[in-house]
């Protein structure tokens, strides 16, 4: 028979895909910029979740990186743990929101553990002893 010359021809044998990126890697989110901590306060959102493999790692750093405000998302299997790293005032209560989601359909449990400042992201320690002693002559200037 003659093939129909309207379809394309199917490809025979095995396709070669073009190689993975590493799961386990963090994901940035396009939206994070260099000025992210300019938006204000850098959080990390921790979870204990019932993920299994990769795949469940992945789905839990898609469903998290939709969020506005996310701008990483960590995920350890072995640990069963995920961390959203968040810009701005973000509450902990979408993300878990869409974790639940996820675990509704997947059939994984989710916990959500804390939230916390991020020591990495905060301003360093010593600027706010130099502002000090500006104040103190311009105290003793006005006596």
């Amino acid at each position: 028979p003659s093939p129909n010359p309207r379809s394309p021809p199917r490809p025979r044998g095995p396709q070669s895909a073009p190689p993975h990126p590493r799961i386990s890697e963090p994901v940035r989110v396009p939206r994070a910029t260099a000025m992210a901590s300019a938006e204000g306060p850098v959080l990390l959102h921790s979870f204990n979740v019932g993920m299994t493999c990769e795949g469940c790692a992945g789905a839990c750093r898609r469903v998290l990186s939709k969020i506005d405000g996310v701008t990483e998302v960590r995920t350890d299997v072995a640990g069963k743990s995920v961390v959203a790293v968040t810009t701005g005032e973000v509450d902990h209560a979408p993300l878990l929101e869409a974790l639940l989601k996820w675990s509704q359909a997947s059939g994984k449990s989710v916990e959500y553990v804390e939230s916390r400042l991020d020591d990495a992201a905060a301003p360093p320690a010593e600027a706010a002893p130099e502002a000090a002693p500006e104040a103190a002559p311009e105290a003793a200037a006005e006596a």
